[in-house]
């Protein structure tokens, strides 16, 4: 039989809240994946023409949508093993 104290049971341990992932590293992977598909779209419209920028605009929009990924990806990973 449990005697109650307060709002926990004696003999159990209150669990801490589930961390979540913060609204920053969402919003940061949402703007580098915009950023990212622009460039992206943008290349394929100079590859068109012909240009030379259409690979460095594809090389930019790749990097850009690979920081936001990993900055996502990295604070998740904390969010759960903490």
């Amino acid at each position: 039989m449990f005697v109650r104290s307060g709002d926990y049971l004696l003999g159990e341990a209150p669990q801490p809240p589930a961390k979540k992932t913060s609204r920053a590293a969402i919003v940061i992977l949402l703007f580098c994946l915009a950023v990212g598909s622009v460039l992206w779209f943008a290349s394929f419209s100079f590859a068109l023409e012909g240009s030379i920028r259409s690979e460095a605009f594809l090389k930019i929009g790749t990097i850009i949508a690979l920081i936001g990924t990993t900055v996502f990806f990295v604070d998740f990973w904390f969010a759960k093993t903490q």
